[in-house]
Formats: C-alpha cells, sequence, structure tokens
C-alpha cells in the first residue's frame, strides 16, 4: 500500500525511486536519499518487498525542484515529456488505489 503524504493527482508523473536496505525500520530511518535538487517526497510503500534474507526494497514517489509542477519555474518537462525515471500518476494509481496519510497534530 502506497501511503500518500500529498495528492498525487496534482502532479502529471512522479519520480519514482527504490533503495535496498537491510532492515524493516522504513526508509526514513536510514535510507540515505540524494537530496541534491530534492524537491518533495509525495508517498512511500508502507511495506518494503523483501529481496533476500534481512534485505529489503523501498520504494518513494518524489519530485526535483525543475519538474512540472514545481516551484522553481525552469520546467524541463513541460512540453510533454517527464524523467527516465518518472511515471505517469494515472499508472500508479491503477495499481495502487489512492489513499492519504492521516494527518498528526503534535
Amino acid at each position: 500500500m502506497i501511503i500518500w503524504l500529498e495528492d498525487p493527482k496534482q502532479w502529471k508523473y512522479l519520480r519514482v525511486s527504490q533503495y535496498g536496505r537491510g532492515s524493516r525500520r522504513g526508509f526514513k530511518k536510514g535510507v540515505n536519499l540524494n537530496l541534491s535538487s530534492f524537491y518533495k517526497l509525495i508517498g512511500y510503500e508502507s511495506e518494503p518487498t523483501r529481496i533476500e534474507p534481512g534485505s529489503f526494497l523501498y520504494t518513494i514517489y518524489w519530485l526535483k525542484t525543475y519538474d512540472a509542477g514545481c516551484p522553481e519555474g525552469a520546467e524541463h518537462y513541460d512540453k510533454g515529456g517527464m524523467p527516465c525515471e518518472g511515471v505517469l500518476v494515472s499508472r500508479i494509481l491503477e495499481k495502487s488505489g489512492f489513499r492519504r496519510a492521516p494527518c498528526l497534530l503534535y
């Protein structure tokens, strides 16, 4: 199941990346994301895929600062293209459905 931190329908595509980790503690507790030009984490798989004993694969859905619909203004993909790791949001939602993460108040 994908946990969406924002409504994915507001973008045409999302970048999809996978990270391997030797723990089920979650990608937030140990996967080093390359944050240069990283703009926003939109969603992530709540359950990792088991690769082999003791290894798990985490999938995240994200955008860079210059992707279509992001604030930097130099949108490289506004004319209909998308990056090689981009997947149409409609395809992601076909596969998984849409459930927004509950809002946590502190």
